[in-house]
């Protein structure tokens, strides 16, 4: 699922697709490959845990909202945090 931004200022809720250039904020699942016991079995997956992913909120010099990841638990990607 992810969260898109439409033009009018209201968010939509997607549960199917990849984010597209609206996007806003969404959330990986992270799965880890395990050992197999022997070439015979499956491969399994076991669940870790999931990521938030949200938007940068800077303006790029059009005026549009930048359209990379922001840092984690930060509003701003690496290009326009300030160091």
């Amino acid at each position: 699922m992810w969260i898109r931004e439409n033009d009018d200022g209201s968010a939509q809720i997607m549960s199917h697709g990849q984010p597209d250039s609206h996007w806003n904020y969404f959330k990986v699942e992270i799965y880890e490959k395990q050992e197999r016991l022997s070439e015979q079995e499956p491969f399994t997956y076991k669940y870790v845990g999931q990521e938030e992913v949200s938007r940068c909120e800077s303006k790029t010099k059009l005026g549009k909202r930048c359209k990379n990841r922001a840092v984690t638990a930060q509003e701003n990607c690496p290009t326009h945090t300030v160091k």
